[in-house]
């Protein structure tokens, strides 16, 4: 019983609030400081700008976004104009697949 007592007076000593502090959620600043984190629909919109185009798998391969549909919504109900572009072409298992592609306009 000693021993786990001790960590838990150990963890709480790290953290910065009384708060638990799972993995993924720590703070890297005291409490009472806002950290900006950017949001799937801000990284979207800048990799368009920078690269032009974002297709699904890139959007999943490069940021993490599995919804790209959806984020896209988010950004044309936000006044962004964005232009969806059909492709077709032919997946590993030689069957044709069609994916849009979509750019700012």
């Amino acid at each position: 019983m000693e021993k786990i007592t001790c960590n838990i007076l150990a963890l709480a000593e790290l953290t910065t609030d009384s708060r638990p502090q799972y993995g993924f959620m720590q703070r890297s600043e005291p409490v009472g400081r806002r950290i900006m984190k950017q949001t799937q629909c801000d990284m979207i919109l800048s990799y368009m700008q920078k690269n032009g185009t974002i297709t699904d798998s890139q959007a999943r391969d490069h940021l993490g976004c599995h919804r790209l549909a959806a984020r896209i919504s988010d950004l044309r109900a936000r006044g962004y104009k964005i232009d969806s572009i059909p492709k077709t072409m032919v997946n590993r298992y030689g069957k044709r697949v069609t994916f849009s592609e979509y750019r700012l306009a």
